[in-house]
């Protein structure tokens, strides 16, 4: 714990404990534009309602972002950071007293000598219009007792202001509130991280539900539907046990997402065949490994990635487009 006497040393603290501060604020802001593990990535998918659902995944990460960056209600790290700043401005408003106080001290001791030197000023001239030596009165003496008095005076009020006031709140600020103020910095960025790697295991299943789907639906128009019948149909493709719920759609945080391919190509997935009334299915099919074999073929996987990079091009485009136009 520092030993702080007076101004000077409550000053060099304040500096000190400001410059923790901005430090560990400018590593934070640098782990959430830099550090890519909590940063998600999402490529538009050729398939509405994956695409819709990927989009919403990213929207679920930077309104967490911004509750844990930017909400002091939400955010222990602000928190943090609001204790430590009312801290260091506690501390500053004491050493604007002591420097006050201080600055008083000087003005008394002045005035008073001023005194002092007026009635030595008066002392009597001999005849020979020499100084004589001037004697001390009592009224010297009192004033010169005066003076100690301010100091001794002054020297107690900054004794109790850095004894009752300043070190208290340094002890508290070394005992706790740094490393708080620390440790929420380091734990926000790792929820953070943990919040994308969910996002991005989301967005992975996003992918393969766009793929298996798009594959489905080739098989199907050309292989299942009737040739004469002009109605409208939607092929989609859902895990199982999610369908009533929709649950597919929405990103959870506190669902785990498999977050390797192989595991997704486990996971047991419907496809369903809706009609132009949305709530009646004209069929579905659990994807087994031998259906798997029968849609997923090479051509289907190629015409979706080809699809999936057409898409990634126009979007880019327009993109460029709109830049230039509102340049």
């Amino acid at each position: 714990m520092p030993r702080v006497k007076g101004v000077k040393e409550l000053n060099t603290y304040i500096e000190q404990i400001s410059k923790l501060v901005t430090d560990v604020a400018h590593e934070f802001q640098n782990d959430l534009r830099r550090q890519e593990k909590a940063i998600i990535r999402r490529s538009r998918i050729c398939r509405g309602g994956p695409n819709v659902s990927a989009e919403m995944c990213e929207i679920a990460h930077n309104d967490f972002v911004y509750r844990m960056t930017q909400l002091p209600q939400s955010s222990e790290y602000l928190q943090m950071t609001g204790i430590l700043l009312g801290s260091i401005q506690q501390l500053e408003n004491i050493r604007k007293l002591l420097v006050s106080n201080k600055q008083q001290k000087k003005t008394a001791i002045r005035r008073i000598r001023s005194i002092i030197k007026g009635m030595r000023n008066a002392a009597d001239i001999d005849e020979d219009d020499q100084e004589l030596e001037p004697e001390i009165t009592q009224t010297e003496k009192e004033l010169r007792s005066l003076i100690e008095m301010t100091k001794e005076h002054h020297r107690v009020i900054s004794k109790r202001l850095i004894e009752d006031q300043v070190t208290p709140i340094i002890r508290v600020l070394r005992t706790r509130h740094i490393l708080a103020f620390k440790t929420a910095a380091e734990n926000t960025i790792g929820e953070i991280i943990q919040h994308a790697e969910k996002c991005r295991a989301f967005l992975l299943r996003c992918r393969w539900l766009a793929l298996v789907e798009f594959c489905a639906s080739s098989w199907w128009f050309e292989t299942q539907k009737d040739p004469m019948d002009p109605s409208y149909y939607q092929v989609t493709a859902v895990i199982v046990g999610e369908e009533e719920e929709n649950e597919f759609k929405r990103f959870n945080p506190k669902k785990q997402y498999p977050a390797f391919l192989d595991q997704l190509m486990n996971t047991d997935i419907r496809i369903v065949v809706i009609g132009d009334d949305s709530r009646i299915r004209v069929a579905q099919y659990d994807l087994t490994r031998e259906l798997s074999e029968t849609i997923l073929t090479e051509d289907a996987i190629n015409a979706f990635e080809n699809e999936q990079n057409d898409l990634v091009i126009r979007h880019h485009d327009i993109q460029i487009t709109m830049s230039e136009m509102s340049e």
